[in-house]
């Protein structure tokens, strides 16, 4: 009786054992993809395990393959330092490719500047530490590298504008449609070192404005005005002098993942211009009178001036005809009308008169 107590003793403990290591079945899980990058940006992957037995501390390593069913190219692992291919050894050594330790049981690879022909099937596996092969020791997830096509292309807005008048900043942001990214548009003004976002328009249709600008966009301050594909423009009604800066607009692309997360790719800025903004037209005007006067003040004072010279000139040429004029004779004849008489008079003689009839 006892050995038959033992024997369902050890069936019991069997069954037990097996049933715990059924409780603790591996899963490996990565980032749910596609994921879709742009060539030139950063990539991170995540990798992590659960329900492992063993240490807590677990091991990773990362391949990938063109295709589905491709050839594998081993990347990177965390305990085998020769484990990475010939292919991508050199970029493993300058840090371009890296795997960062997140948490014990979670890892994360990370491509400083994907190219294209990093676009595959990427796979993370973990070592077995398990009492019993059970669960998924693996999973893939695919990567799509597609070239930079984004562009931003904002027009100049004036250089000054009057108080009270509006500002049209119109800018347009395009791509080459190939794979499913979405775009959106930002305008932002830049009065200090951080520049302030205005107001942007997608990824999901939608509007988002600041917080400093919500208020005029409410009551119609600011207005979105669609144009053609692609090209949009901000008006800003009533401009004050709060409203000068330096505008800028900023485009981005953007992946909607598996899970709902929007994920940013790739982004451009580009400065549209300084706006300054005049007081009003009264101050303008005066403004522009004050200069005339000014003009104006100067142009008399110049000619005051060459009146002086002239009347000084006329005066220096006067004493000197004067100067310049002939003595009388020292012989002179007076002709007296009255009695026909002529008088011979010779300075220092005695006068002689002689009557003509």
């Amino acid at each position: 009786m006892s050995d038959l107590r033992c024997i369902q003793m050890s069936i019991f403990l069997i069954l037990l054992l097996h049933m715990t290591g059924g409780c603790m079945a591996r899963v490996v899980t990565v980032s749910p993809g596609p994921l879709i990058r742009v060539e030139g940006q950063p990539v991170s992957i995540r990798c992590e395990v659960k329900e492992y037995s063993g240490p807590r501390e677990q091991d990773f390593e990362w391949m990938m393959s063109r295709d589905a069913n491709g050839k594998m190219i081993k990347i990177i692992s965390t305990f085998d330092a020769s484990f990475t291919s010939s292919l991508l050894k050199s970029r493993v050594e300058i840090g371009n490719i890296s795997m960062v330790r997140l948490q014990e049981n979670m890892v994360e690879l990370k491509i400083a500047e994907v190219k294209v022909l990093d676009s595959g099937f990427y796979w993370c596996e973990t070592p077995s530490t398990d009492s019993f092969i059970s669960g998924n020791y693996k999973a893939q997830v695919q990567l799509i590298v597609k070239p930079n096509t984004l562009r931003v292309s904002p027009q100049t807005p004036p250089s000054f504008v009057l108080e009270g008048s509006d500002i049209t900043l119109p800018c347009k942001v395009t791509q080459e449609l190939t794979h499913n990214t979405y775009l959106s548009i930002t305008w932002l003004v830049k009065k200090g070192a951080t520049p302030e976002e205005i107001l942007t328009f997608g990824p999901q249709l939608d509007v988002v404005v600041g917080q400093k600008f919500a208020w005029r966009f409410a009551n119609g301050g600011i207005r979105l005005v669609p144009v053609s594909y692609g090209l949009y423009e901000l008006v800003i009604s009533r401009v004050n002098s709060s409203d000068e800066g330096v505008y800028a607009c900023n485009g981005a692309e953007w992946t909607h993942e598996t899970g709902g997360e929007w994920i940013k790719i790739v982004e451009s800025t580009i400065e549209m211009g300084n706006v300054s903004v005049n007081a009003t037209d009264v101050d303008a005007t005066r403004s522009t009178t004050q200069e005339d006067c000014s003009v104006l003040t100067s142009i008399m004072f110049v000619m005051r001036v060459a009146e002086l010279l002239l009347i000084t000139v006329i005066t220096v040429l006067l004493i000197r005809a004067r100067g310049n004029q002939r003595p009388p004779d020292d012989k002179s004849v007076n002709n007296d009308d009255n009695d026909g008489v002529v008088n011979y008079e010779n300075c220092g003689e005695t006068s002689t008169s002689v009557r003509l009839h």
